[in-house]
């Protein structure tokens, strides 16, 4: 081929291109001839019938929703597949309110999960799960905060809802509950411990001093054992400085301990305490067992020096 005829063809392709170029610029900037809508709008109720006729015989280029609720699963997929099919599809959601929920598992025999959800301030929150509503709060008015719904059984997920804006959270896979064991006095306050934790579905193993010289003993394990407890309860100091070794090894394996009472002003437990010390008793308030401050009854002990990696419950 000779070089005139190569530098023809040449130029002759060039033009053919720039021509092509130059005729796609006018299609995509020329008004539609037909009546075609350039942009489609839909939003609220109106939605479901939008998407079946921008599916149909609505054939517009570009698509926009305005979200009043957290759009379904459903309603995302189709929105996906009109893109797909090579229109542009946006949407905004100035009315949605901001949710977020989260489930956790309770270490529970009877196994549970805690639902928190986040919410606007003085919103009313309904949580549950996938076959319903299990309970309703209202968020305080300080500010948005989190609620809690706790130790519920699920049913495929925890939903929290905000003005018919649903937020859907998986259920955690369920940790094994271990044994519990207790160390302390026989007595009162070891008879009540051991019922509430066996009635809540704990397994209990315990050993409890009678005197100086004689225990008694529930269960096959007396020692903290990690590969059988979950956590142990301590709860007096005596039973602390017997047992300070092996509860202390215990919990840097990875078990958990309850420290009660006098049992926390154990210098040999100061390692894994989440305080420096414990501080002057507080007595409880008479009658107040009656009231909505329960708590309020019991004698506590205030925690001093928290440690930095120490959690407040």
């Amino acid at each position: 081929m000779s070089s005139s005829l190569r530098r023809t063809i040449e130029l002759g392709l060039r033009g053919v291109a720039l021509a092509a170029l130059t005729w796609l610029v006018w299609r995509t900037a020329r008004p539609p001839a037909d009546g075609r809508a350039t942009r489609s709008a839909a939003s609220g109720a109106a939605l479901p019938a939008a998407l079946a006729r921008w599916s149909s015989f609505e054939d517009a280029e570009s698509l926009h929703v305005s979200f009043d609720t957290l759009p379904s699963a459903r309603t995302r997929d189709w929105l996906l597949a009109l893109r797909r099919s090579g229109r542009s599809v946006g949407w905004d959601g100035r009315a949605l309110p901001p949710i977020a929920v989260a489930a956790e598992p309770e270490a529970r025999p009877r196994g549970g999960a805690r639902v928190l959800a986040a919410a606007p301030a003085a919103a009313s929150v309904s949580v549950g799960d996938a076959a319903g509503t299990l309970d309703s709060l209202r968020v305080a008015p300080a500010g948005g905060r989190g609620v809690v719904l706790a130790s519920a059984r699920l049913a495929e997920a925890a939903v929290a809802t905000v003005s018919g804006s649903r937020a859907r959270a998986p259920i955690p896979d369920q940790a094994r509950a271990g044994r519990v064991l207790v160390l302390g006095a026989a007595g009162w306050e070891a008879k009540f411990v051991i019922a509430a934790l066996e009635e809540d579905g704990w397994q209990v193993d315990a050993r409890l001093r009678v005197s100086p010289t004689v225990e008694v003993s529930q269960g096959g394990s007396a020692t903290p054992d990690t590969a059988r407890h979950a956590a142990a309860v301590v709860l007096d100091s005596a039973a602390a400085i017997a047992n300070a070794t092996a509860l202390v090894r215990f919990v840097r394996q990875g078990g958990g301990v309850v420290v009660a009472g006098d049992a926390a002003r154990v210098a040999a437990l100061r390692d894994i305490a989440p305080a420096g010390a414990a501080g002057t008793a507080v007595a409880g308030v008479a009658g107040a067992f009656d009231t909505d401050s329960a708590r309020r009854a019991l004698t506590l002990l205030p925690l001093e020096r928290l440690a930095r990696d120490a959690i407040v419950l």
